[in-house]
C-alpha cells in the first residue's frame, strides 16, 4: 500500500520501515554476539559497548528510519521521474525519461517476502533509486521508463 503525499508524490510502502527494522535487529544481534564473545561481561569496556549499541539502536529505530521513510517520495510526471530522499540533507532528483539508459528492478529476500522491490534508474553519470515499492508498480514503472530498443541498421 502506498501513501499519496502532497503535489502528487507517492511514498514507498510502509513495509520498507519493517524491512529496515528487521535488518537493524539482525545487525544488532551480530554486534552483541561479538561483544559477548570477545569482551568479559560487566567490565567497563563491555558496558561502553552495550551502551553504544543501545544508543545507536534507539536512534536508528526511533528517528533515522521514520525520517528516511517520510522524506522518500517519487512521482512520474510529464516524462520526468522525480525522486526526493535523504535524512539530514534532502536530495531532489529529476530525471527526464529521454536520458534514461537502463532500468533495473531488484528484490532482496526480505523484499520478496513482503512483496516489494527496488527500482533503480540509470542515466549518464547518475543513478536514481526508489526503494520498497510494490513489485507490480516497480515493474510497471520500469516498463514505462525503459528506453525503447534501438534498431540495428543493416548495410
Amino acid at each position: 500500500m502506498e501513501d499519496r503525499t502532497d503535489a502528487g508524490y507517492l511514498r514507498p510502502s510502509i513495509v520498507c520501515v519493517c524491512i529496515y527494522y528487521i535488518r537493524t535487529i539482525c545487525v544488532s544481534f551480530v554486534y552483541m554476539l561479538l561483544v559477548w564473545l570477545f569482551l568479559r561481561a560487566h567490565t567497563t569496556l563491555w558496558q561502553i559497548a552495550a551502551g553504544l549499541w543501545a544508543v545507536v539502536f534507539l536512534l536508528l529505530w526511533l528517528i533515522y528510519y521514520p525520517v528516511k521513510y517520510f522524506k522518500h517520495r517519487y512521482k512520474l510526471q510529464d516524462g520526468v521521474l522525480y525522486v526526493t530522499s535523504g535524512v539530514v540533507y534532502t536530495h531532489y532528483n529529476a530525471l527526464p525519461c529521454g536520458l534514461i539508459q537502463m532500468v533495473s528492478v531488484s528484490r532482496t529476500p526480505l523484499q520478496l517476502l513482503f512483496g516489494v522491490a527496488d527500482l533503480t534508474v540509470f542515466a549518464a553519470g547518475s543513478r536514481v533509486s526508489v526503494h520498497s515499492i510494490p513489485h507490480s508498480r516497480a515493474v510497471l514503472l520500469a516498463s514505462l521508463l525503459a528506453p525503447p530498443p534501438k534498431e540495428e541498421s543493416r548495410d
